[in-house]
């Protein structure tokens, strides 16, 4: 079974931009030549574990998010999704069909203002994680993997999603900052790290195609 402690009823908040943006990345995915979808069984889970080894070089499995604390988000309204080769032989992958190429890892955070009551707290969506192979890079799969997350997101009620990534990865800020829209939270000096905090407005950037 799939995890997922939200439901989408029809008088929710942002409903209908939730089915715009379902739209749109069916269409994203259709172009990249995937399938984005939630990852479900115990199976799945370990070839996310395994992906995230690959993708970011890591020494260790131990360093990727196994499996049990995957479960554990998606029953806190986290969304962690797997993106597959739809078709065998397809000229841009050059891979198998049902090839696990790209995993999206997120779970919800919250921002409270000074002073403010906790239930008007602004619930937002943290990309934690998100990432595609090497070989399928700059071909829309990573695009097409945000933009079912956001989808899912609306789905939840979630107005907003933030990440962080590296000044130096400009694949990655070409995605977060041109593809997506996001915005820079603190500017790239403020942090010794390089690192870059964005917030994507995912009702404002509802139809971005």
């Amino acid at each position: 079974m799939c995890y997922n402690a939200t439901s989408t009823p029809a008088n929710l908040p942002g409903f209908e931009p939730a089915r715009l943006a379902e739209s749109l990345a069916a269409q994203a995915a259709e172009r990249a030549g995937i399938a984005v979808r939630r990852l479900c069984t115990w199976e799945e889970l370990e070839q996310a574990r395994m992906l995230q080894v690959t993708i970011w070089q890591m020494p260790t499995d131990l360093d990727a998010i196994a499996p049990r604390m995957l479960i554990t988000f998606q029953k806190n309204g986290g969304l962690i999704l797997g993106a597959y080769v739809l078709t065998q032989g397809r000229e841009s992958l050059q891979l198998r069909a049902g090839t696990l190429v790209g995993v999206y890892i997120g779970f919800l955070g919250f921002l409270q203002t000074s002073g403010a009551k906790a239930e008007s707290a602004a619930v937002f969506q943290v990309a934690h994680r998100f990432g595609v192979l090497a070989t399928v890079r700059n071909r829309g799969v990573g695009r097409s993997i945000m933009l079912h997350a956001r989808s899912l997101a609306l789905s939840q009620g979630v107005r907003q999603m933030r990440w962080s990534f590296n000044s130096q990865n400009a694949s990655c800020a070409h995605l977060s900052l041109q593809c997506l829209g996001a915005k820079p939270l603190y500017d790239v000096g403020e942090t010794e790290s390089g690192q870059v905090t964005v917030a994507w407005d995912l009702l404002s950037s509802s139809n971005r195609t």
